[in-house]
């Protein structure tokens, strides 16, 4: 009966624990991007941008190449919980923006990605007058989104490392509470 007590009162601890826990799977993932995930856009953009769900720390990067592999960005800027860089030159084709974003909040590493599309006709040869011009002539809108993209991906998952071992101090003291309360003095 004893036993039974003690697997009762671990796993009843062990479930508020991980009730109680507060919603921190987001960490520093990034929530928004301009130009959005999976846009195409008339003409390389002067600046990348990348919201995050939490403020990024000194040492975050944003790095954007375009689809020669030229790195086309500068040095990452943040601003409150963005992340930006400056866009210089780049070919037409599919750009790749890496985040790589350590949270001023707790300190966890994210990396995540995503790509947009240049329009234009892809050009690796050096030129970049070639990048931007797709040849309409059109002033108007710089972007034009395309077929619903999947989500930005985050290439770590986030673990909620403070819930979890808060959880388990939790249940190793309810275990040894338990333990001692059933000898007898």
């Amino acid at each position: 009966m004893k036993r039974l007590r003690w697997v009762i009162v671990v796993t009843g601890a062990a479930g508020a624990v991980v009730l109680a826990a507060p919603p921190v799977a987001a960490h520093g993932d990034i929530t928004t991007s301009s130009p959005q995930a999976g846009a195409a856009v008339r003409r390389p953009p002067p600046t990348v941008t990348v919201d995050l769900a939490e403020p990024p720390a000194d040492g975050s990067t944003l790095v954007v190449t375009d689809p020669c592999g030229d790195e086309v960005s500068g040095e990452s800027r943040i601003e409150g919980d963005s992340m930006s860089a400056r866009i210089s030159g780049g070919s037409a084709g599919r750009w790749r923006a890496q985040v790589r974003s350590i949270s001023s909040v707790d300190g966890h590493l994210v990396r995540g990605s995503f790509s947009f599309r240049v329009r234009g006709q892809r050009d690796c040869s050096g030129d970049d007058e070639a990048a931007g011009n797709d040849g309409d002539g059109d002033d108007g809108d710089d972007v034009e989104l395309g077929e619903p993209q999947p989500p930005l991906q985050n290439d770590e998952t986030s673990f909620p490392m403070v819930p979890f071992a808060v959880g388990t101090a939790v249940v190793v003291a309810a275990a040894l509470a338990l333990r001692r309360s059933g000898r007898k003095p």
